[in-house]
């Protein structure tokens, strides 16, 4: 028999989803505990927040930026409890991209909804085109300058912040 607090306690079954950033992005993020929805071509009325439901985005996907990327998996689950999750095709990408919209202007709490943060350690070591007084000081705990090339300055910065679920691959 199925009971009516069963039926209140069930919720929309997402999944892991991942949402890929550049380290000086994660920085804020993770500071602010706060991750940013923007309007873009298609959503130019209702701020949104891409996700993939890709785990091998970073291997399948074009180079967009040239600084080193980190992905927070979160929790789709949860989030889709607090947030409005819809499907999304680009319509300039011919293939299915498996990507996720949460139409918002940001989510509170990310750090609530975060799963593991995974650091590609081949991008991160690379050598990256940024402007280190663009950043100014905020990163010198994530390395000084070179910042990008120090993974160990990196996880202890997550990890100071409370994240210790970190996959390196």
């Amino acid at each position: 028999m199925i009971k009516f607090i069963d039926i209140l306690n069930e919720s929309k079954q997402v999944g892991p989803l991942y949402h890929w950033t550049d380290i000086y992005n994660s920085y804020n993020i993770i500071n602010d505990n706060f991750l940013k929805g923007y309007l873009t071509d298609t959503f130019k009325t209702q701020p949104a927040i891409s996700f993939t439901q890709n785990k091998n985005f970073l291997q399948t996907r074009p180079k967009l930026r040239n600084k080193p990327e980190i992905c927070f998996v979160v929790d789709g689950d949860k989030l889709s409890n607090s947030y409005k999750i819809q499907p999304f095709q680009d319509p300039k990408i011919k293939k299915d991209e498996m990507e996720e919209k949460v139409l918002t202007y940001g989510i509170k709490d990310f750090s609530n909804y975060i799963i593991k943060i995974i650091i590609p350690k081949k991008k991160f070591l690379q050598s990256y085109d940024y402007s280190p007084n663009q950043y100014e000081d905020k990163f010198k705990s994530v390395g000084g300058e070179g910042y990008y090339g120090n993974i160990q300055n990196y996880i202890n910065l997550l990890k100071s912040k409370g994240f210790n679920n970190i996959e390196i691959i």
